[in-house]
C-alpha cells in the first residue's frame, strides 16, 4: 500500500490562493474519493503533502488557483507516468491569466503502485 507524496511550489512561495486534492474513483466511476493530505512544514516556500497508505490504482491530482497572476507547480514525487493529459510530464503548472480570469484549475491522472 503506497503513499503518494505531492510537492507544491507556488510562484509567490505562500500558502494563499491555491489548493491541491488527491482523488480516486470506485471501479464503476460512480463514487469519487478525496484522500486526506497531511502537509509538512513548508521549506523555502515549497509545500509537501503525503497521503495515507493507498491501494495501487489510478489517481487524480487536482490543483485550483485563485488570484490574478498566480502560478503553482505541482509534482507527484517519483514522477509516475501521466495517463491524462497524454504526453504530459511533471510538473503540472496551473497559472491564472490575469488579463482574462482570476481562477484556474487542472486535473492530471496517473497510475500508482505498479
Amino acid at each position: 500500500m503506497p503513499q503518494i507524496t505531492i510537492k507544491v511550489e507556488p510562484k509567490d512561495r505562500t500558502a494563499v490562493g491555491w489548493d491541491v486534492f488527491c482523488l480516486s474513483w470506485k471501479a464503476d466511476f460512480t463514487k469519487q474519493t478525496v484522500h486526506r493530505l497531511t502537509w509538512s512544514t513548508p521549506s523555502s516556500g515549497v509545500f509537501v503533502a503525503t497521503t495515507g497508505d493507498l491501494p495501487s490504482g489510478v489517481y487524480g491530482i487536482h490543483c485550483a488557483v485563485v488570484g490574478v497572476g498566480r502560478k503553482v507547480d505541482v509534482t507527484v514525487v517519483g514522477e509516475p507516468t501521466v495517463l491524462q493529459p497524454v504526453g504530459s510530464s511533471w510538473p503540472m503548472t496551473v497559472e491564472v491569466d490575469g488579463a482574462t480570469s482570476t481562477r484556474a484549475s487542472d486535473t492530471w491522472y496517473f497510475q500508482s503502485g505498479v
